[in-house]
């Protein structure tokens, strides 16, 4: 049997494991509640870090999966459609606005032919394709972006590799 004395000199270690084990379940119940609340709360901006999905946009909202749509939905939705095309300068790839084929009127678009669209702009890696630039489409007013896609040999590949000069056909049927 020990001694009072061992006991003693335990029981300090023993008082400090207790109180890091209560702090550890304190952290732990705060971490659970958080991720609670953040479950059941509706977003109400975006935390994407620029990736737009479903969940971005209020409930209802009929063009929540605009990337979905048919091509021809896609231009008659837009209120603007813009092109870009990449500039590589100081080691960036700034996005250029080379075209505006469509804005609705009374529609603001912040951006004109030769401004940098700064949000599509990017430090290339190494070994990685970019494309030539970007197709963006925008809905509302003020506008904002639904959907983009990178074209490059004449071809949009996120629109089922159509050719640039037959999207242009569409855009311009559409208006």
């Amino acid at each position: 049997m020990e001694s009072a004395t061992d006991l003693a000199s335990i029981a300090p270690a023993i008082r400090k494991l207790t109180i890091a084990v209560w702090a550890l379940v304190i952290v732990l119940s705060l971490n659970f509640v958080a991720v609670l609340y953040r479950a059941s709360v509706p977003r109400v901006f975006p935390l994407t870090g620029g990736i737009i999905s479903s969940s971005d946009f209020p409930s209802g909202d009929e063009l929540a999966n605009f990337h979905e749509l048919p091509l021809e939905r896609q231009v008659q939705s837009a209120s603007v459609i813009a092109f870009t095309t990449y500039k590589k300068e100081d080691g960036k790839l700034k996005s250029i606005v080379t075209s505006i084929p469509k804005q609705k009127p009374g529609v603001s678009f912040n951006y004109h032919v030769g401004d940098e669209y700064t949000p599509s702009s990017l430090y290339p890696r190494e070994n990685a394709t970019y494309g030539e630039g970007e197709v963006m489409f925008f809905t509302g007013s003020p506008p904002m972006l639904r959907f983009s896609a990178t074209y490059s040999d004449g071809r949009v590949g996120g629109l089922g590799d159509i050719p640039m000069q037959k999207l242009m056909e569409i855009i311009q049927q559409q208006k």
